[in-house]
């Protein structure tokens, strides 16, 4: 008789864990790389394959940029951590404290794209626009608070990290238009209020992509008919 004994390591342990190899300049130099191949490869296997997928595929494919994301996040946050790299000489190459912030949007990018890939519903092995309806909502809003705090904690400057995650908010916006009648109605109850928030603090493009998607799904549904302004070439009333 064989006894099989599962360790279930909690959040805790593993930001210890994740924390652990963060001491090691070489572990972060080789997890700086590896997180980058691995973010990369898996969406392009996602985009690739989508459609042959197996829901089980697709689960492993987001559960290790998941764990990407973690690792990213950990280190991006733990302040006392980049201070004890920088007095070793770990630094960024303005000589400022290192982070890997460029890469912790990318892969929310990633994971956003993959979700709403899903969300539309065009995988025949499995009822992939449910699996992603929850995930969708609750890394969607992640990302929409995080690009509006960042605003306004900047007083409205740009900066690396805001300029990347426009561009992840205007994707995720972008995306908005494939959604259905019904999923519209679902998820704006999550999303509208954000939206709200980002006509007060976004930067233009952002908020012009909002306008656009206001107008071509929102204005349709309200039960009142929505006249168009007179516009110039750009886009200017």
């Amino acid at each position: 008789t064989t006894t099989t004994t599962t360790t279930t390591t909690t959040a805790a342990e593993k930001k210890a864990m994740i924390r652990t190899d963060l001491l090691s300049y070489e572990r972060v130099v080789v997890k700086c790389i590896v997180n980058h191949l691995l973010m990369e490869t898996s969406f392009a296997t996602f985009q690739g394959f989508y459609n042959l997928l197996k829901q089980e595929h697709v689960e492993q494919i987001l559960a290790a940029l998941k764990s990407t994301i973690a690792f990213l996040s950990t280190f991006n946050s733990d302040l006392d951590l980049q201070k004890k790299l920088y007095q070793v000489g770990f630094k960024a190459a303005d000589g400022a404290l290192f982070k890997l912030m460029d890469q912790e949007v990318e892969a929310y990018g990633y994971c956003m794209q993959m979700l709403q890939i899903m969300y539309r519903g065009s995988n025949p092995n499995f009822d992939d626009s449910k699996a992603a309806d929850q995930q969708l909502r609750e890394t969607g809003e992640r990302i929409f608070k995080r690009y509006i705090n960042n605003k306004i904690k900047m007083e409205g400057k740009r900066t690396k990290e805001s300029v990347r995650l426009a561009k992840v908010v205007s994707s995720l916006i972008e995306g908005f238009d494939s959604y259905s009648e019904n999923q519209i109605k679902a998820n704006m109850p999550t999303f509208f209020p954000r939206m709200l928030d980002i006509i007060e603090h976004g930067d233009l493009s952002v908020r012009r992509m909002v306008a656009k998607f206001m107008r071509n799904r929102i204005a349709p549904l309200l039960p009142f008919p929505v006249e168009e302004g007179d516009r110039d070439d750009n886009g200017s009333r």
